[in-house]
C-alpha cells in the first residue's frame, strides 16, 4: 500500500491560481462572517483566563508599560502583536479579531504552498480547502489565544525549509531558521524540532563546508529571534531564562499523581489565573525554604515531575499512553474554556462546516503512512507531527496545543485522498480499499471517545454564569449555575457560582448552603466562596461556622496567609460584637486570638493584596491592644508593600495609622521622617501631601 499509484494528471497552474483565490476568498468571508457572529459572546469583550492574560499584557505593552517583573512567564510575541493592534487602531477588540482573520486566511495559502510543495497542486488545494472551512481553526482565528500565530509561523517555517532544502541557498536557510525562531517566541516548543532540521540541513552529497554552512545559516536565524528574549531575561529579567518561565510548571501539571492529561492545574492551587499563579510559586519556595527565581522555580517542578516518573515508571508510562489517546480523540478537550460550546453556541456559521477531526484524522494519519518514503527527504512536513504532537503529550493535552498539527495534517489527508482516486483509477482498486478500510478503523477508533473524558457543558455554562455574576446580572448568573449543576452535580464552581449569585439575589440561607457544598468538593477554590461565606456567617453573627471556615482554608492552603488572616477577621469581628455588648473580659480574649492569628499570617506567604493588608490589620489590632510601637512597625510593613495611593483609601489609612501610632507612643518627633520615608511629597498627589502636612503636626 504504500508505493505510490501513478498521479492523475495534475491541475493546471493557472487554474490552480484561481482556485486558490476563490479558497482563500471562501476562508475569509468565513473567518470574518464568524468574528462578527461572536460578538454576541459576552466573552467577546470579557475574555477570561489565558485571553485575559494576553490583552492585560498587550494594553501594559501598547501604553509603554511592563507588565510583570521578572523574565518572561509566557513566550511574548502574541501579546506584542496584540499590543500592536491596540496601540494602531484602538481598544475595540474586534479589530485585532478581524487582523486575525487575514492571517488565517494567508495560513490557508500556506497550507496549499507546503501541499504543492512536496506532493501536487491538487493536493495543495484540497488541503487549503479543508483549512478553509476546518471549524476549529476559523474558531482560533478569532480568539485572543496564540494559534493563530502558531499556525501561520509554523507553516511559514515548513515552507521556507522545504524551499532550503530544494535550492540549498544560505540566504534560504537563514530565512527558514528566522521563521522557527518567530514560532518559538510564540510556542517555545517548536524548539524541539530544530535538532532534526538541523541534522536534515547537513544531508546531501555536496561539499561539507557547503552543508555546515547551510546548518549555520539556519542557526543563526533561529539565534536572531530568540537571543533577544534571551539576553533581556537575563539582563532585563534579572534571570537565566531561554524564552519563558513556564516549563517547568506545565511539564509538572501534565506529569503528576493527580494529573488527568488534560486539566491545566496545579494540584494543590487555585483554580483561577493568578491565585494558581502564585500558589505554584509559593508551593515551590515553601519546599525550597525560601524565594526563588523563576528559573528555579521551573526547575523544581520538572525535578518532581521526574521524581514521579522515576518512582512510577510503569504508571507514568500508561499516562503518556493516555495522553497520547487523548491527542488522538475526536473531542475538543478545553483549556480556558469549553470551545465547543461557546464555538457553536456564538458562531452560527461553524455549525454547517463539514470536516470534523475523526475524518481529518483517519486520512492524515492514512497519509503519512502513505508518505513514509519521504520522510527524510520532505523531514520538515512529514516529521513535524509526530514530533509536535510529543511535544504536547509530554506535557497536556488540550484542543488548542493541537491545532498547530491539523495543517500539516490536512494536506496528508489531501494526499490520501488523491492516492486512493490514483489508485482506483489506475487499476489498483484492492490497494485503494485497503486504504479507505484503514482509515474506516483510525476513524472508528479516533471518535470511539473515552468515558472518562467529560463531554458535558457545565464547564462553558459555569463560565456564562461567571462572566454574568462579573457584570452583577444574578438571576441570569444562577440560571447558567443550575445548568452546569444539572449537567455535572459535582462541579464544584457551579456550586461557588450559585452561592454568589444567590447571595446577590438576597436568598442567603440558599447562598450558604451552596458555598457550603462547593467548599466540600473542593476547599481550594479560592477566596471567593470562603469570602461570601464568612461575609454572610459574620452578618448573622455566626462566628464559630465562620471561624470554621477559615480554619478549613488555613489547612488546605497551608502557605497562604489567607487562612489565618481570615481568622483574625472572625475574632476581630467577634471583639466588636462582645464589646458593643458589654462583655469586656470575653472581647479582650478574641482581640487576643485575633493577634495571635494574624501573627501565624506573617509567617507565611504574603501575596496579591494579603501584602499589605496582612500588616495593615496587625497593626489595627496592635494599636487596639496599646503596642502602639508593634503598631507602627506593621504600619510601615504595610507602607512597603503598598505605595501609591489606592481606589479605596488604604494607603492614605495606613498613613494616618503610622503617624497615630508613633504620636501614642511618644514619638511625635519621627511622624515627618517616617512619613517621608514612604511619600515623596515633591510628586505626590495634592491629597496625599497634605495628609502627611496634617499628620506631621499630631502630638
Amino acid at each position: 500500500m504504500s508505493a505510490e499509484p501513478a498521479a492523475t494528471r495534475d491541475v493546471g497552474e493557472r487554474l490552480a491560481r484561481k482556485l486558490l483565490l476563490g479558497i482563500c476568498l471562501v476562508a475569509l468571508v468565513v473567518r470574518v462572517v464568524y468574528v462578527l457572529g461572536a460578538r454576541a459572546s459576552p466573552l467577546f469583550d470579557a475574555p477570561q483566563m489565558d485571553a485575559l492574560y494576553h490583552l492585560e499584557w498587550a494594553r501594559a505593552f501598547a501604553r509603554g508599560e511592563d507588565f510583570q517583573p521578572g523574565p518572561f512567564f509566557r513566550a511574548p510575541l502574541y501579546p506584542w502583536f496584540l499590543g500592536l493592534c491596540l496601540k494602531t487602531f484602538g481598544a475595540n477588540l474586534l479589530v485585532p479579531r478581524l487582523v486575525q482573520a487575514l492571517i488565517g486566511t494567508l495560513s490557508v495559502a500556506l497550507v496549499h504552498r507546503v501541499g504543492a510543495l512536496v506532493f501536487d497542486r491538487r493536493v495543495g488545494l484540497l488541503a487549503s480547502a479543508a483549512a478553509a472551512t476546518y471549524w476549529m481553526l476559523v474558531y482560533f482565528d478569532g480568539e485572543l489565544l496564540l494559534p493563530v500565530l502558531e499556525v501561520f509561523f509554523d507553516l511559514l517555517a515548513i515552507e521556507r525549509t522545504l524551499v532550503a532544502g530544494r535550492t540549498g541557498a544560505s540566504r534560504t536557510w537563514f530565512a527558514a531558521g528566522a521563521a522557527w525562531g518567530a514560532s518559538a517566541l510564540v510556542r517555545p516548543n517548536v524548539l524541539a524540532f530544530a535538532p532534526v532540521l538541523l541534522l536534515w540541513s547537513l544531508r546531501g552529497t555536496s561539499p561539507w563546508r557547503r552543508r555546515v554552512a547551510r546548518a549555520a545559516a539556519f542557526a543563526c536565524g533561529l539565534a536572531l529571534l530568540v537571543a533577544p528574549v534571551s539576553l533581556y531575561n537575563r539582563f532585563g529579567g534579572g534571570d537565566s531564562v531561554l524564552i519563558s518561565s513556564q516549563g517547568g510548571v506545565n511539564f509538572y501539571i501534565g506529569n503528576n499523581p493527580a494529573s488527568d492529561g488534560s486539566s491545566a492545574i496545579v494540584p494543590g492551587t487555585r483554580p483561577d489565573w493568578w491565585g494558581g499563579y502564585h500558589d505554584a510559586i509559593a508551593i515551590a519556595e515553601r519546599a525550597r525554604g525560601g524565594p526563588l527565581k523563576p528559573s528555579a522555580v521551573s526547575d523544581f517542578y520538572t525535578e518532581r515531575a521526574l521524581a514521579w516518573m522515576r518512582a512510577e515508571p510503569t504508571t507514568a508510562l500508561r499516562h503518556q499512553l493516555w495522553k497520547l489517546r487523548l491527542f488522538w480523540s475526536d473531542v475538543e478537550l478545553g483549556n480556558n474554556v469549553d470551545e465547543r460550546f461557546f464555538a457553536l453556541r456564538y458562531g452560527p456559521i461553524l455549525r454547517v462546516l463539514p470536516l470534523g477531526f475523526g475524518v481529518l484524522a483517519a486520512l492524515g494519519l492514512a497519509g503519512l503512512v502513505l508518505a513514509a518514503r519521504r520522510a527524510w527527504s520532505d523531514a520538515p512536513l512529514v516529521l513535524f507531527v509526530p514530533v509536535y504532537t510529543a511535544t504536547v503529550v509530554a506535557f497536556f493535552v488540550c484542543s488548542r496545543f493541537r491545532i498547530p498539527v491539523l495543517p500539516p495534517l490536512m494536506v496528508f489527508a489531501a494526499f490520501a485522498c488523491t492516492w486512493i482516486w490514483d489508485a482506483a483509477r489506475s487499476g489498483r482498486r484492492a490497494a485503494a480499499f485497503a486504504c479507505l478500510a484503514a482509515c474506516a478503523a483510525v476513524y472508528a477508533a479516533v471518535v470511539s471517545v473515552p468515558a472518562s473524558v467529560d463531554r458535558s457543558h457545565a464547564q462553558g455554562w459555569t463560565l456564562l454564569g461567571q462572566v454574568a455574576l462579573a457584570r452583577g446580572d444574578f438571576g441570569a448568573a444562577a440560571n447558567c449555575f443550575e445548568a452546569a449543576r444539572a449537567e455535572k452535580p459535582r462541579l464544584a464552581l457551579a456550586h461557588e457560582g450559585l452561592g454568589l449569585a444567590l447571595a446577590g439575589l438576597g436568598r442567603e440561607e440558599e447562598a450558604l448552603g451552596s458555598l457550603r457544598t462547593a467548599l466540600e468538593l473542593d476547599p481550594l477554590l479560592g477566596p471567593a466562596a470562603a469570602e461570601k461565606a464568612l461575609e454572610l456567617h459574620l452578618r448573622r453573627g455566626a462566628f464559630d461556622s465562620a471561624l470554621e471556615i477559615a480554619r478549613l482554608e488555613g489547612r488546605t492552603r497551608a502557605w497562604s496567609a489567607q487562612g489565618p488572616f481570615d481568622e483574625a477577621r472572625v475574632e476581630h469581628a467577634r471583639f466588636e460584637a462582645l464589646r458593643t455588648a458589654g462583655s469586656a473580659v470575653e472581647a479582650g480574649a478574641a482581640l487576643e486570638h485575633a493577634a495571635a492569628a494574624l501573627g501565624r499570617a506573617l509567617e507565611r506567604t504574603l501575596d496579591g493584596d494579603l501584602a499589605f493588608d496582612v500588616p495593615f490589620s496587625t497593626g489595627r489590632i496592635a494599636f487596639e491592644r496599646g503596642d502602639f510601637d508593634g503598631a507602627a512597625a506593621a504600619f510601615e510593613r504595610a507602607l512597603a508593600a503598598r505605595t501609591a495611593p489606592d481606589a479605596e483609601g488604604w494607603y492614605h489609612e495606613a498613613l494616618r495609622g503610622l503617624a497615630h501610632a508613633l504620636a501614642r507612643a511618644g514619638r511625635a518627633s519621627t511622624i515627618r521622617t517616617r512619613l517621608e520615608a514612604h511619600v515623596d511629597v515633591s510628586t505626590a498627589d495634592p491629597r496625599t501631601a497634605a495628609l502627611v502636612e496634617e499628620l506631621a503636626r499630631l502630638r
